[in-house]
């Protein structure tokens, strides 16, 4: 796999996120890689890269539709930063300040 372009020194990382809508009104996923920043080792955050075509390591999934309430939207994130990145953060609009993002171990 040909990554050329990569900044030096980088390392691919993959997140794999999980959108679950609580309710109760449908919402819409298509910005949710948008809104998830990797942390470097500096606390800088850093956009995920895309992929045109399939990248079978960390397939990026798209959501046409709203996902209602009670469902999931599932996509996997790929960060190519020098250094790596520490963690991923959301970082989305500021009305998740009253009803936070909650976070979870996955499997």
């Amino acid at each position: 796999m040909d990554l050329s372009g990569a900044p030096k020194g980088a390392v691919p990382r993959y997140a794999t996120v999980t959108v679950t809508n609580l309710g109760p009104a449908s919402i819409d996923v298509d910005s949710t890689s948008d809104a998830m920043q990797g942390i470097d080792h500096g606390g800088s955050q850093q956009d995920p890269v895309s992929f045109i075509g399939a990248f079978p390591p960390c397939p990026q999934n798209s959501s046409s539709t709203p996902v209602a309430a009670d469902q999931s939207f599932r996509t996997c994130l790929t960060y190519l930063v020098s250094g790596g990145i520490t963690k991923v953060a959301y970082t989305g609009t500021d009305s998740y300040t009253t009803s936070p993002v909650t976070w979870s171990a996955g499997g």
